[in-house]
């Protein structure tokens, strides 16, 4: 393939995500090319795509899952579902890369750590309300928690968690300004 995919995210509530691919050589678009290719659709409210190796990670916020496909055919290889132990909605916003795996922050305060070789999630880092973009920098990822779904009630975060991958876990916060989103490493 020579070109790029192109990630609708659709309306809220809706379920109409679709996965778009622009030929470079024909300069033809390809509408919907993972309905297409899958025989169902992508979900509710995608909001991440991110190329490792030869696959695309795409977060599906409202769908709670992250759906993993082959880059060359758009196949999809697993649909790793984001719930929490008792079935809660987890809400994957984002998603970065680090030494073969794949980590991923979720509205419900979560960052996920997945392995990119078995697609099987390792295990979770508590961090702070609502993380709305992740990045990575050295051996640590930095999280920004907007707490943007409590803006009638507890208000915005403005806190950046740190977290480090060995051990999994927060290390700390740095205190930014109010509700940050995206976040990228220099």
């Amino acid at each position: 393939l020579n070109g790029v995919y192109v990630l609708n995210s659709g309306n809220k509530g809706n379920n109409n995500s679709s996965l778009s691919f622009y030929d470079f050589e024909t300069k033809k678009v390809e509408a919907d090319i993972f309905k297409k290719v899958n025989g169902r659709g992508l979900g509710d409210t995608a909001n991440d795509i991110l190329v490792y190796g030869s696959k695309a990670y795409i977060a599906v916020t409202n769908s709670n899952t992250i759906e993993v496909i082959d880059l060359q055919s758009g196949l999809s290889l697993k649909q790793i579902p984001m719930l929490t132990e008792n079935g809660s909605s987890r809400q994957p916003r984002f998603i970065t890369f680090h030494k073969d795996k794949a980590y991923v922050c979720s509205y419900d305060g979560t960052v996920a750590r997945i392995d990119t070789t078995s697609l099987t999630i390792e295990g979770y880092a508590k961090v702070g309300r609502n993380p709305d973009g992740i990045c990575v920098q050295g051996d640590k990822l930095y999280v920004s928690n907007s707490g943007g779904l409590d803006w009638d009630g507890t208000g915005v975060d403005n806190t950046v968690s740190v977290v480090s991958t060995e051990p999994f876990e927060e290390i700390k916060k740095i205190q930014v300004g109010p509700n940050p989103g995206k976040i990228a490493a220099d």
